[in-house]
């Protein structure tokens, strides 16, 4: 079992070397840092809208889970509920999942990537 989750992390790691060698990686980081409560660009579109460009996501659908996700954080916001860390908002967005498909793409990649960023 190790070593079959030891190829999985050593090819799926290979992958997103690949897909990113090239890329700016830069605006992949600051996508990735747009989906963090605690960031000052945190669902800002312009970034997100560069990381989902990466990751080959829906932009025309990605801008309006955006919309949406804004909204209905400011109506939960009003109730004291509000997310404080990047895990807090997937479990936060968790139930509309199939609703905010191009959104969780994103926080998929996201992942990937600090993973892959951390072992730099």
């Amino acid at each position: 079992m190790k070593n079959s989750i030891k190829v999985f992390s050593i090819g799926y790691l290979t992958v997103l070397q690949q897909k990113y060698i090239g890329e700016n990686n830069c605006e992949i980081m600051e996508g990735v840092h747009s989906l963090d409560p605690k960031s000052p660009s945190f669902l800002k579109e312009e970034p997100l809208l560069a990381l989902g460009k990466t990751s080959e996501s829906d932009l025309k659908d990605l801008k309006h889970e955006l919309h949406q996700t804004r909204r209905l954080l400011l109506r939960r916001e009003k109730s004291g509920e509000r997310p404080a860390s990047l895990l807090e908002f997937v479990g936060f967005l968790e139930p509309y999942k199939e609703v905010f498909h191009e959104l969780f793409r994103l926080f998929s990649t996201a992942s990937c990537e600090r993973s892959f960023s951390a072992l730099k």
